[in-house]
């Protein structure tokens, strides 16, 4: 009798060692999955910020883009306003001092002499 209770006893302690070596190896795979699932999310997380970090450079890249076409803009609207400067004053010294019979070549153009415009009072 004490054999067989002894048995029992030990049928039943080997029973609960079983059990814990399969909750720790439950536990051992959770740990995996959750270990897992941390690098994925670490991975996601590395790729998202290299994605945005791509994207920043770009978006500086197209800022600087856009500020070299604006200062190129600012240059040739600049070199035109000069040059139609020039091509007035070239025009006003060209044609100052000459009345319009000197200027045209066209027959019978009125030959009239300069007159002085002065400034005259404006009413509102």
């Amino acid at each position: 009798m004490t054999m067989e209770q002894l048995r029992q006893k030990e049928m039943a302690e080997l029973e609960h060692e079983r059990e814990l070596a399969l909750m720790e190896q439950e536990m051992m795979e959770r740990l995996k999955a959750e270990e897992l699932l941390l690098q994925q999310q670490q991975l996601a997380l590395q790729l998202e910020l290299e994605m945005q970090e791509k994207e920043r450079q770009r978006i500086q890249e197209l800022q600087r883009a856009q500020e070299q076409l604006d200062k190129e803009m600012r240059m040739n609207m600049e070199n035109l306003v000069k040059s139609e400067d020039t091509l007035h004053s070239e025009e006003a010294t060209l044609d100052s001092g000459k009345t319009l019979a000197e200027i045209s070549d066209r027959y019978g153009a009125p030959n009239l002499s300069r007159v002085e415009e002065l400034d005259e009072p404006m009413f509102s």
